[in-house]
């Protein structure tokens, strides 16, 4: 993955003292989330950041860009260059905003796992088996939508 790896140590010790984040690759980098939520992370050489509604008010300030840069900006989301999260300090401050805004939202559920076991195996109740045909008939082949001419 292409990250900066000294500025995702330099998360990594903000995150460890927080319990309740997780880490996960997404978006070619690391991403940080809470209850399922992302947070924040490390993309390129960017602290990428959730801010909610109130990220707004910092797009056009020295050293932030909306995220993504290549695309439609999502909302609540921006990035903050290396000279902008250059001190612990800063670096805590952004990714403690980011945290507060994350812990906000309501954890998502864990997605449901798929059936095991001879559960797995059975048949639904409402499928029947395929009718059996002659011996030298084909089934008959699906229709197929008419051609049009296009408008002119």
């Amino acid at each position: 993955m292409a990250y900066d790896q000294r500025l995702a140590a330099r998360v990594k010790v903000w995150a460890d003292r927080h319990p309740e984040i997780e880490v996960k690759p997404m978006f070619g980098g690391l991403c940080y989330l809470v209850g399922g939520n992302m947070l924040g992370g490390v993309k390129d050489g960017n602290l990428l950041l959730r801010l909610g509604p109130a990220g707004a008010g910092h797009i056009g300030k020295p050293h932030i860009l909306p995220f993504p840069t290549w695309a439609r900006p999502m909302a609540g989301f921006l990035q903050v260059e290396p000279k902008g999260c250059a001190t612990e300090a800063s670096l805590a401050g952004w990714l403690d905003q980011a945290h507060a805004f994350a812990s906000t939202l309501p954890p998502k559920a864990s997605a449901a796992k798929p059936a095991t076991g001879s559960a797995a195996k059975k048949r639904p109740a409402t499928a029947k088996p395929a009718a059996k045909l002659p011996a030298g008939k084909r089934a008959a082949a699906p229709k197929r939508a008419a051609k049009t001419k296009p408008r002119r």
